[in-house]
């Protein structure tokens, strides 16, 4: 068992910021968190919901600003991992070392299929654009729920 600490986090506590640098990893303990891109403005895109595995990892991996904001959804509670404690924290959690890794496998692989899909999208556009056609409303509709826009 760990013993590392749970802190807590009520509806709607903010855990990170984007542009924050914050180089510690997450682990959920229990509840929900969301994270979201430009948090607070019109342009707000909710990213994902984390509810359990690990949340962060860029900010410990690259000690590079957050990305977007990590709130909690409900009340919260979450393991925070600093680069002191997480290897301690995997040499008493060894399972979760495969769960982490098996997170971060899975983000990449979603921003592969993004990425592929955008490149699509784009040859789409540029191949009408090229004929001197408007590109396919299809394709433009496509793009924007690629983004996450209206």
């Amino acid at each position: 068992m760990s013993s590392q600490k749970v802190s807590e986090y009520k509806k709607g506590d903010l855990i990170f910021r984007e542009g924050a640098v914050d180089p510690v990893l997450y682990d959920m303990a229990y509840g929900t968190v969301g994270i979201i891109k430009d948090y607070g403005l019109s342009s707000e895109v909710k990213i994902g919901e984390i509810r359990e595995g690990f949340f962060g990892e860029n900010g410990l991996l690259e000690n590079e600003a957050r990305n977007a904001t990590a709130v909690a959804l409900e009340d919260t509670g979450v393991i925070k991992l600093d680069a002191d404690a997480v290897k301690d924290y995997f040499v008493e959690n060894p399972v979760k070392l495969d769960v982490l890794l098996q997170g971060v496998s899975t983000h990449i692989r979603e921003a592969d299929k993004k990425y592929i899909r955008a490149c699509e999208l784009i040859d789409k556009y540029y191949a009408a654009e090229n004929k001197g056609e408007q590109a396919d409303p299809a394709v433009i509709d496509s793009m924007r729920k690629l983004i996450n826009t209206k």
